[in-house]
């Protein structure tokens, strides 16, 4: 069910997936994706590098779990920037 709505929701998407850990949501969309780009973060470094295209759908179900809770709302923040509103 819920693979049927990442489908849906990401269906004809550019999307940038942040992973830690395995990819067993990216194949319930990755058919249905226009573009999927997987980016492994590791350590603690959250810094996103310049892909150098837009992406126009983001994905983080596993990614969240291994950012320390003290560093959400500034790495939250830092996607407020108009880099970001602009596409990734």
């Amino acid at each position: 069910m819920l693979g049927e709505r990442l489908a849906r929701a990401f269906a004809g998407r550019k999307v940038l997936e942040l992973r830690g850990g395995d990819s067993r949501w990216t194949a319930a969309f990755a058919d249905r994706a226009a573009q999927v780009t997987t980016h492994e973060l590791v350590g603690e470094d959250f810094a996103l590098p310049d892909f150098g295209r837009r992406h126009d759908a983001l994905f983080a179900a596993s990614w969240w779990s291994q950012v320390p809770a003290e560093c959400l709302d500034a790495y939250v923040c830092s996607k407020r920037s108009p880099r970001w509103r602009r596409g990734l």
